[in-house]
């Protein structure tokens, strides 16, 4: 029931209720025990039992389970903040810096952030030359050198964005029973909307009367490449006929 909001407006089926349970140690030696105990009661009974058997196998066993290793998941860890953020600003290979563009009315919009690597040198030290300075200026080019290597790998990328749900919308009509659908983009940050198919207008999954919308899709985007798709964002819309407004992003 991925695109519905509620398991009776889809074709899945509850079959029946189920309940998971795991083992811990206590338990699995209170069923150890218990077997042991039944087998020695059968025993004196003069009957034959095949629990002694079960309880030197469950000695031993542990249940298969497959690594992170395995299904390759360790190669591509999940980060709780952005990259820059997880990252020690000593590791990074360039500096940064936030960009803003001022509206109309003076407020400050997040363009981004400006990535670059800076080089301070001494003229006197660089004239002079020698071995030194050789070798300091074939480390910047090596440097310059793998992060354009880095881009130029940064191709054919798939980037797949949930969008769980929205939350205190204020859309301008102030109207409490809001209408709403999903805007994504991936671009250069500039707002274009020629490259259609990096533009998803989700409007046939709209959310009726609510503020509070739950969307609970999968917006996907194939063939990317950096820089060009450096970013992704996200606008909630207002679903009110012949124009639509965005209410949140």
């Amino acid at each position: 029931g991925w695109d519905f909001e509620d398991i009776s407006d889809s074709n899945a089926q509850v079959l029946d209720k189920y309940d998971i349970s795991i083992m811990d140690e206590q338990e699995e030696l209170e069923n150890i025990n218990f077997l042991k105990q039944l087998d020695a009661e059968l025993l004196d009974a003069g009957q034959e039992t095949e629990f002694a058997s079960l309880v030197d196998q469950m000695k031993g066993f542990t249940w298969p389970t497959e690594s992170a290793s395995d299904e390759g998941i360790d190669r591509h860890p999940d980060y709780d903040a952005p990259l820059e953020q997880t990252i020690k600003k000593e590791e990074l290979p360039y500096k940064q810096a936030m960009l803003f563009l001022g509206s109309e009315f003076g407020e400050p919009r997040d363009l981004g952030t400006l990535k670059y690597c800076c080089r301070v040198v001494d003229l006197a030290f660089e004239k002079e030359g020698g071995k030194k300075v050789e070798k300091q200026q074939q480390e910047w080019e090596q440097q310059i050198q793998q992060l354009k290597q880095d881009f130029e790998e940064a191709k054919q990328l798939v980037a797949r964005a949930y969008v769980l749900s929205a939350d205190g919308l204020l859309p301008p009509s102030g109207s409490g029973e809001c209408s709403s659908w999903v805007w994504s983009r991936a671009d250069a940050g500039m707002g274009s909307e020629e490259l259609g198919s990096y533009n998803l207008k989700d409007n046939l999954t709209v959310r009726h009367h609510t503020l509070s919308p739950l969307f609970n899709k999968c917006h996907s985007f194939g063939n990317m490449k950096f820089p060009d798709n450096c970013m992704m964002e996200f606008a909630v819309m207002e679903n009110a006929g012949s124009k639509d407004s965005c209410i949140g992003s």
